[in-house]
């Protein structure tokens, strides 16, 4: 049985990859009920729909980056992992902040308008679960603390 020129990307970047590309998708469905979620948080102000925009764009590009990982030129890959971070750690200050803050949040906004979740405690639990999925998925891309030092945009010297 002969090698293959590309292989499977780790079990969590096939998991957290699936996870915010499904996010993203079910916001999208209904963006304006995503930035109404968004608003209830009290961080954005007037840039709801703008931070919205971000969100989804970027679990998009983290979800397919991580899912292509093994296709795609390795800087690309770890921009995507990095990125699958970021967007575990918005979520996950969102939801601390409003919970700290006391704020009635119906719906934390995962997956848009779908699947609404009033915040509480457990989601608090459910972003630190996504948060080492992220990093999980990070690290099988190759993505480690020095990556971002090591990593050159052009030739080296």
């Amino acid at each position: 049985m002969t090698g293959s020129t590309t292989r499977r990307p780790p079990v969590a970047a096939i998991i957290y990859g699936v996870l915010i590309v499904a996010m993203g998708i079910a916001q999208l469905t209904d963006v304006t009920g995503f930035v109404d979620i968004l608003s209830g948080y009290d961080v954005f102000g007037r840039w709801d729909g703008p931070a919205a925009a971000f969100i989804v764009a970027a679990e998009l590009a983290a979800g397919i980056g991580v899912l292509a990982c093994r296709v795609i030129p390795r800087p690309a890959a770890v921009a995507a992992g990095w990125l699958g971070i970021a967007i575990a750690l918005i979520w996950a200050s969102l939801a601390t902040q409003a919970f700290v803050r006391g704020l009635d949040i119906p719906n934390c906004g995962c997956f848009g308008v779908h699947f609404g979740q009033r915040l509480r405690w457990w989601i608090l639990l459910e972003d630190l679960y996504m948060f080492v999925l992220a990093w999980y998925a990070a690290r099988g891309v190759r993505v480690s603390a020095s990556t971002a030092i090591n990593l050159r945009v052009g030739p080296s010297r």
